[in-house]
């Protein structure tokens, strides 16, 4: 006995590929916005990271402890550009948040993928030996994206004492 072998017909076909491509249409955007909203987390964790880490090792070590935008990992960059990235160092002499000769770099974090900007007119941030921030004051840093709509991007804010608060903020 023959069984016929039936297949998908076109109108079969052509209906489970417009379904899929509904379904592309509605899932690309959301998965770019998702990617997007990741690299902003993901900046903002690592930048915090970053403070915390010199924090404790100023405490640790009984040493001013700076953190400020590096363009090559091992000096400070002359401009507030911590797009390129930062590092942690060890502020032994010289002037405070700069590299100097006798300086130690303790960690470095490369440039921010993507889009992923970093506003703020802080140059350097320094934290005494007692974990408070010198000279007494507050920075605040904003992580957000190029094309960043509502309120995606974070704040990170430096207390005078050396506490850290991060905060939901408004697009630029």
């Amino acid at each position: 006995m023959k069984h016929a072998t039936r297949g998908f017909t076109l109108i079969e076909l052509m209906t489970a590929i417009l379904v899929l491509g509904i379904l592309l249409g509605f899932a690309v955007p959301s998965y770019r916005e998702m990617t997007r909203n990741n690299r902003i987390a993901a900046a903002q964790n690592d930048f915090v990271a970053a403070l915390a880490l010199a924090r404790s090792e100023a405490l640790r070590r009984g040493r001013t402890v700076s953190i400020c935008p590096s363009t090559d990992g091992t000096g400070c960059a002359t401009a507030a550009d911590w797009k390129s990235g930062w590092i942690v160092f060890e502020d032994a002499d010289g002037t405070l948040g700069t590299v100097d000769t006798k300086d130690v770099v303790l960690q470095k974090w490369g440039a921010l993928a993507g889009e992923t900007t970093f506003t703020t007119t802080a140059t350097s941030l320094t934290y005494a030996p007692t974990g408070m921030q010198t000279p007494i004051g507050t920075k605040t840093f904003k992580v957000s994206a190029a094309s960043c709509i509502g309120s995606k991007a974070r704040l990170v804010s430096v207390g005078p004492i050396g506490s850290v608060t991060t905060t939901a903020a408004t697009c630029p």
